[in-house]
């Protein structure tokens, strides 16, 4: 819709695409190797979890507010993203500890 309405500078709206195809590939390893640790309550597979998790944040608060144009429906998807990214990080690292005091 964007890229349609609004000028774009040149090699700018690339890049956003790019960031949105990286992100949803990131976004699937995360959450593959998250559901794994948790099943097989293994430590390293939560800490890959919470190592993928930061650079994807970093890509949320690149759309929250520093790419070209920010609408509202850009501001309430990367709200609604963090809504639940905090909580998946916080219980990520809750079960690490579990993991890691249960020895296994």
């Amino acid at each position: 819709y964007k890229a349609s309405v609004l000028p774009y500078p040149k090699n700018t709206f690339a890049s956003e695409v790019t960031f949105i195809v990286l992100y949803f590939v990131i976004q699937q390893v995360r959450l593959f190797i998250g559901t794994a640790g948790n099943k097989t309550e293994r430590v390293p597979y939560m800490l890959w979890f919470l190592l993928l998790s930061l650079p994807l944040m970093l890509v949320n608060v690149y759309y929250l507010s520093q790419q070209i144009y920010v609408l509202k429906i850009d501001r309430v998807l990367a709200g609604a993203n963090m809504f639940f990214w905090i909580p998946e990080v916080l219980l990520a690292l809750v079960a690490s500890c579990l993991f890691r005091r249960v020895g296994v």
